[in-house]
């Protein structure tokens, strides 16, 4: 069934299948340009249901790109109001570049080479410190995130989020 759904996104122009340069050679699927004009609605409805409490059966830990997508829907403007710059977020073996300019956010994958300030963690722990109220202080110390360049800055960041 996922074949077939993936060959219908395909098919209508919304998401293109390409091989990954070796060593990788694998196959995998990005949007196009029409698909990518999809985000504004799925952003809209993310903010719609970000404000229902997850269900008991709900998943407790986001997949990187989960948890991308959540920053993204969660981002509180007016928290970042003079916030300004990159923030390289290393998820794993996963990069994202969050951007904050004139109150927006931005978030592409990638590395940055001149972040405001870079935090190495696991999904989950980046999860914890935006929405479970856990303190990046206490992250660090017990080693599960690292953090490099503005931390006084990328604490603020952690708090432009709706919980």
């Amino acid at each position: 069934m996922l074949s077939q759904r993936l060959r219908e996104l395909e098919d209508s122009g919304i998401v293109a299948r390409r091989v990954l340069a070796p060593p990788a050679g694998a196959r995998v699927y990005e949007l196009t340009p029409r698909g990518r004009e999809l985000e504004p609605v799925l952003l809209a409805l993310g903010q719609w249901g970000s404000s229902i409490p997850p269900a008991s059966t709900s998943a407790t830990e986001l997949s990187t790109d989960a948890l991308a997508f959540a920053l993204k829907t969660t981002f509180v403007p007016a928290a970042a109001s003079d916030l300004c710059g990159g923030y390289q977020l290393r998820l794993g073996r996963d990069a994202f570049h969050a951007q904050v300019a004139e109150g927006r956010l931005h978030i592409t994958r990638g590395e940055v080479p001149d972040a405001t300030a870079t935090i190495i963690c696991e999904a989950r722990v980046l999860q914890d410190l935006v929405f479970g109220g856990r303190d990046l202080d206490d992250a660090v110390h017990a080693a599960d995130a690292a953090v490099t360049g503005d931390a006084s800055t990328l604490r603020r960041f952690l708090r432009c989020f709706a919980t």
